[in-house]
């Protein structure tokens, strides 16, 4: 939030404050942290040809002056963090909820050869007899697992969201901004190059062969339809959530005008000319 998003998000409030002065001379007004803003109808757009070449490749490549491109480079950031937040409620849902509490942790588990193999095949687990088949968990491990794996998971993928939003939409070049979301997913698979790198293989062998039961079962004629509506849901509010935040939430450039778009419509694509 320190090092890249604030230092992005102040160094792209100059470059539009001060396009905003060249181009409403005399007929600006002060918005928050001290920046300028245009008065609506007071526009030069023969100012904008006054502007050095420098001057009009910063402020044409603030991602908010191509709106289209933005929304659709944040509506991938945003796929991969909900996709991300999607898998852990499912997970939670499994753990939490759908797994039985037990007594005591000696009751947790059995061999997969003592699952029936009716139940077996019902829920796809492997057909190995050293698997081990977990059909409940004590209160305290539930909660310890929900406090020290789900909820930081899930912290973790919000505030990435959230700053991932903010950061792109700083981001002062149009091509860095694609280098950025790949940057930014990196960061959410940091767990599986930690597992891979830290967990021992003993242990991966061990969590490779551990089965939960699964919260539906494949032959529910329920399961299909509901999966297709969760699917939707999340897909829709992926969309909205982005056309939300950046025509009203973000708060990169607050009170933004809405006024670069045609003007660097020819500096940006020189043939559109001919």
């Amino acid at each position: 939030m320190h090092l890249l998003s604030a230092r992005a998000v102040y160094g792209i409030r100059e470059v539009y404050s001060d396009f905003e002065a060249k181009m409403y001379p005399n007929a600006t007004l002060l918005v928050s942290k001290g920046n300028l803003r245009g008065i609506p109808g007071h526009r030069r757009d023969g100012n904008f040809d006054l502007l050095t070449s420098g001057e009009k490749k910063l402020v044409c490549e603030i991602p908010l002056s191509q709106p289209g491109f933005l929304m659709m480079v944040l509506i991938v950031w945003t796929l991969t963090c909900l996709s991300e937040l999607r898998k852990l409620l499912e997970a939670s849902y499994k753990i939490i909820w759908a797994t039985k509490t037990v007594p005591s942790m000696s009751h947790s588990c059995k061999p997969m050869r003592s699952v029936p193999t009716a139940i077996a095949h019902e829920h796809q687990f492997r057909d190995v007899g050293n698997d081990v088949y977990v059909i409940g968990l004590t209160v305290r491990v539930k909660l310890l697992i929900f406090l020290v794996v789900l909820l930081p998971r899930g912290a973790v993928t919000l505030a990435l969201l959230l700053l991932g939003c903010r950061w792109l939409t700083a981001t002062p070049s149009l091509g860095e901004l694609l280098l950025n979301v790949v940057a930014l997913e990196f960061v959410l698979l940091l767990k599986d190059t930690i597992y891979g790198a830290m967990v021992t293989a003993h242990g991966k062998f061990e969590t490779a062969r551990t089965f939960l039961e699964p919260a539906q079962s494949r032959g529910d004629p329920s399961s299909f339809g509901a999966d297709v509506l969760r699917t939707a849901l999340w897909t829709v509010a992926s969309v909205s959530w982005v056309v939300l935040y950046v025509y009203h939430w973000q708060g990169v450039l607050p009170s933004y005008r809405w006024d670069v778009q045609d003007l660097c419509r020819a500096f940006l694509d020189p043939l559109s000319e001919g």
